[in-house]
């Protein structure tokens, strides 16, 4: 009986796994499918390596300033990255980006970066290289990131491996690139 139980659950699990898995290949499909517009601001939910709450604002037309609050090592980081932005493939709505910024960061005494279990705080420069889709008839957008760090008062420490997918609710209609 507990071989069955067993085999009930794996089977259970792989097709709701297996439903996931579509429902995002059809979001994506949707998504390439669409054509999109443009945003002036947006706000949303950042998860990944660092999980917080992400804020993009368009300050010209291929430029965009964002400020993240994030959680990490039991404290959290303050970061502020200025932007450029362009087209990816020339499909409208889809844009890539790179920039860099700065952040403070308050953490926590036990936690895996420092062996005396006292709280820290530390300040550096910021890099972010990353993909975005804004999806037309909706104010949402998606992206993805790549943004490593890296510490210099307080420590000196380089974080590479802060890759986070992030949603966002947007707002106003940014004037469109001569590309788009």
């Amino acid at each position: 009986m507990e071989n069955t139980q067993d085999w009930l659950i794996f089977t259970q699990t792989f097709f709701s796994m297996k439903r996931i898995l579509i429902t995002f290949q059809c979001i994506v499909l949707f998504s390439v499918l669409c054509s999109a517009q443009n945003y002036k601001t947006g706000i949303g939910i950042r998860g990944g390596s660092q999980n917080g709450i992400s804020v993009k604002h368009f300050v010209s037309e291929k430029g965009a300033i964002e400020a993240i609050v994030a959680t990490r090592w039991q404290g959290f980081y303050a970061i502020g990255l200025y932007e450029r932005i362009g087209t990816y493939f020339e499909v409208p709505g889809f844009t890539w980006a790179y920039g860099a910024g700065a952040h403070v960061g308050f953490l926590g005494g036990s936690n895996s970066r420092f062996d005396d279990n006292e709280d820290h705080t530390v300040a550096g420069a910021d890099f972010l290289f990353g993909l975005e889709y804004k999806f037309q008839g909706a104010p949402i957008s998606i992206g993805l990131d790549w943004k490593p760090q890296y510490d210099f008062i307080g420590d000196t420490y380089f974080v590479w491996d802060d890759a986070a997918f992030t949603v966002r609710l947007t707002f106003g209609n940014k004037k469109p690139s001569p590309q788009e």
